[in-house]
């Protein structure tokens, strides 16, 4: 009997070992362990961090089918036989991420205004975490309560950008042209980029509430005014990736062809530098308004 029991102790330590080195990998004032963090979400500290693997396989799976593809074009099939697939789904998925979206900025708000209300801010600038530590912690606790749904729509996002991104960048590199590698290349490029904005867009959003809801007064205002900030960014990101300058028009005299150079500009380097700058940027601005109160 103590025979058997043993590998079931062996793997129960393995697999709490394996989640405490999950917590250990993310930034102390990511970690559901963090006072902070924990205070905020309850019973959801004990959500387990996500799995690396799974998108490994998934990203893995689609450079292998798209790899192939340039050697054995007929591969390129399933990449359209997955279009329709996407087209259903993902909408569904942008439904949710903007619902996540949503709850994550009225909680961040919330949580940095009940601060205020109750006068218990003073006590969080006395612990060793510094203010940007204490802003993250905040918008870390409303991150982990949607763990769950970003970890899902992350890993929907990877498996059902591609079709959909090779169809876009096809047309704009057409692998009959002389073009073989581009579109692929923008394909996974677009995949990476499409699952990275998952996560950092939230945190993003998160951000922005918390600063927010430091300085405008009053609960309600803070929450609505973050809601309103937060979709006005992702309308004008979504539309500056589809103005005429960028993907062509066309003219009485003729097509304007798209401006590939903006194209790569607004589909893969602007979606991950705005919200990295706007962290950066109101952290560091948080920082300074409070210091002059």
């Amino acid at each position: 009997m103590a025979a058997n029991s043993r590998p079931v102790i062996k793997g129960k330590a393995a697999y709490f070992t394996a989640v405490e080195d999950a917590q250990e990998r993310l930034p102390y004032w990511a970690r559901s362990t963090n006072p902070i963090v924990r205070r905020h979400l309850g019973l959801y500290w004990r959500t387990v961090p996500p799995e690396i693997e799974p998108y490994y396989w998934i990203f893995g799976a689609w450079a292998g089918i798209i790899g192939l593809g340039i050697f054995i074009p007929p591969l390129f099939s399933l990449t359209m036989i997955s279009y329709l697939a996407a087209i259903m789904i993902l909408p569904f998925a942008l439904l949710l991420y903007g619902h996540v979206l949503v709850t994550i900025a009225v909680d961040s708000a919330r949580a940095m205004q009940q601060e205020f209300a109750n006068n218990t801010f003073e006590l969080l600038q006395a612990t060793p975490m510094s203010l940007p530590q204490i802003f993250l912690g905040k918008v870390a606790a409303a991150f982990w309560r949607r763990m769950d749904d970003v970890v899902m729509i992350a890993q929907l996002t990877l498996a059902f950008t591609p079709p959909i991104a090779f169809t876009i960048y096809t047309n704009l590199w057409p692998l009959s042209d002389g073009f073989s590698l581009v579109a692929p290349i923008m394909t996974l490029l677009a995949a990476i980029v499409a699952t990275l904005r998952i996560f950092l867009e939230p945190l993003m959003i998160g951000v922005l509430s918390v600063f927010i809801g430091t300085v405008v007064p009053g609960r309600g205002r803070a929450i609505s005014s973050a809601v309103v900030v937060g979709g006005f960014y992702f309308l004008l990101i979504n539309l500056l990736s589809r103005l005429p300058a960028v993907r062509g028009y066309s003219t009485p005299e003729g097509d304007v062809p798209a401006n590939l150079l903006l194209v790569i500009l607004t589909d893969l380097v602007l979606p991950l530098a705005i919200p990295l700058l706007v962290i950066f940027g109101l952290l560091k601005l948080s920082q300074v308004l409070l210091a002059q109160d």
